[in-house]
């Protein structure tokens, strides 16, 4: 049964008002002196006893506030906490994914095919660096010759290279000209100009990036070298 303290002073205060009622029927008995000191000693006792009754009260009603505002701040604490717990798994989450999704990255590309009369055939290394495979891959590669400088790519249409690749793993993808390549010497001379573009899409952690590139051929180094301002991933 719940304590209700309303309740009680209530019924106190009905118990009190009967004891009241013995100092008037003490004086009512005993005329004079004595009576009225009788009829004083019991409305003393019972204001007394109303008075105590009534800091029981207020002490049930403090004790209740402060059980609430405990009550209270507990629950805001526990929110906070949730709260706190909830941005502590993001954080570990993105974490994780950062230091362990798939990074596709070229490291290199080669002649496969590059002689006077014959189609250019262009091995292009894809490497991913990551500690988990990079999904979904779509690559798309292709091959320019020119007889002027870009410093911008066309673009890019054609069917990709679709595949998967491995963590910490490699693959070759071979692109070729349509038409045979003539005279070499304009490109070793740099009357003529070679590049290679494209990008690469791929999926880590149910998230899709994508990896720009556009090389030219270096042929006092023989080499390929980035395009300034257009390599970039996510």
């Amino acid at each position: 049964m719940t304590f209700n303290p309303y309740s009680y002073f209530i019924h106190f205060i009905e118990y009190c008002l009967g004891y009241l009622l013995v100092p008037f029927e003490f004086i009512d008995k005993y005329n004079g002196f004595f009576g009225v000191v009788v009829a004083s000693l019991a409305l003393y006792w019972a204001y007394r006893l109303f008075l105590q009754t009534r800091r029981q009260v207020t002490l049930f009603e403090t004790a209740n506030t402060q059980t609430q505002k405990r009550a209270d701040r507990s629950i805001e604490l526990t929110e906070k906490s949730i709260v706190l717990t909830e941005k502590n798994l993001k954080d570990t989450q993105k974490n994780f994914e950062l230091q362990n999704r798939a990074f596709l990255t070229l490291p290199e590309a080669r002649f496969k095919t590059f002689k006077e009369g014959h189609k250019l055939f262009l091995v292009v290394v894809v490497e991913n660096t990551g500690n988990t495979p990079a999904l979904d891959v779509e690559i798309y590669t292709d091959i320019m010759l020119l007889n002027f400088k870009v410093d911008t790519p066309p673009p890019f249409s054609g069917e990709p290279i679709r595949t998967e690749i491995g963590a910490k793993s490699t693959i070759e993808a071979t692109y070729n000209t349509e038409e045979p390549i003539t005279n070499i010497v304009d490109y070793e001379k740099g009357k003529k100009f070679m590049y290679y573009y494209g990008y690469i899409i791929y999926k880590s952690f149910d998230k899709m990036f994508l990896k720009n590139f556009f090389y030219y051929r270096d042929f006092e180094i023989n080499k390929f070298r980035e395009m300034s301002g257009h390599n970039s991933s996510t």
